[in-house]
């Protein structure tokens, strides 16, 4: 894995993206649930960890341990990413339903209201992690959580201050969005501020799924392209060349 480059395991996007995602950079992966979101979430992180890079989780729909308990059945060696400080959690779930289980990798806030703690949270876990790493990588699933807790323009002012503090401190940056929740201004307005995006959609008369790349500089194709999920992947199947579906 370069400075430049990140790769996500997952082999047809990485062509697509000519080598990986770019390296400090803020992207959105957006799209509806069950269709694969989720999978390439969960499969670029545990790449990350692979290739040594420390990860930052801030979840926000569910506790920390059930992300713990889905990376573990991507990657056997998961714990030892944990054990080895490549892993934190900033947990955003937990408190708000009365679960006070303690985590020596984890930083509870107790309310996806409250943004201020969201960003103490992330600043400690990143001290931990910065002396000892060029880079690191920090995931919030999701923006459309905190969103429905607060508001739109509320939550853009924490993604851009949080997108410049990242990328200041070597991070990548990867925010996760749901399709079907929000208004076509709301999801532009954060679209716009990113270095990329990463969108997933189905087309149900064809049965088909499709995903697209936004930014990112160069790329392969910026067209819809086909892929299926597949055995704990995303297995891209369309065609293509530069600019164009084949």
């Amino acid at each position: 894995m370069s400075d430049r480059k990140l790769v996500t395991g997952i082999e047809g996007l990485d062509t697509l993206l000519l080598g990986g995602v770019p390296a400090r950079s803020a992207f959105l992966v957006y799209g509806p649930p069950f269709i694969g979101k989720e999978q390439f979430v969960k499969n670029f992180s545990v790449e990350c960890l692979r290739h040594g890079i420390p990860t930052i989780f801030i979840t926000t729909d569910a506790p920390f341990t059930q992300l713990r308990d889905e990376l573990t059945s991507l990657d056997s060696k998961y714990q030892s990413y944990e054990t080895n400080g490549l892993v934190r959690y900033i947990d955003v779930y937990s408190m708000s339903i009365g679960v006070t289980e303690k985590d020596k990798y984890t930083e509870y806030v107790p309310s996806p209201m409250d943004l201020a703690a969201i960003n103490l949270a992330l600043n400690k876990a990143q001290q931990m992690v910065m002396g000892k790493h060029m880079h690191h990588l920090i995931v919030l699933d999701s923006l459309t959580t905190l969103i429905t807790n607060t508001n739109a323009p509320t939550v853009f002012r924490f993604v851009q201050i949080m997108k410049g503090r990242a990328k200041s401190a070597g991070a990548t940056t990867m925010f996760v969005m749901g399709a079907g929740v929000h208004s076509e201004s709301e999801v532009q307005l954060f679209k716009g501020i990113m270095d990329g995006v990463i969108e997933f959609k189905e087309e149900t008369r064809e049965s088909k799924l499709y995903l697209r790349l936004q930014g990112f500089g160069e790329t392969k194709s910026r067209n819809w392209i086909e892929y299926r999920l597949e055995k704990g992947t995303i297995d891209v199947t369309g065609a293509f060349e530069i600019g164009r579906i084949r």
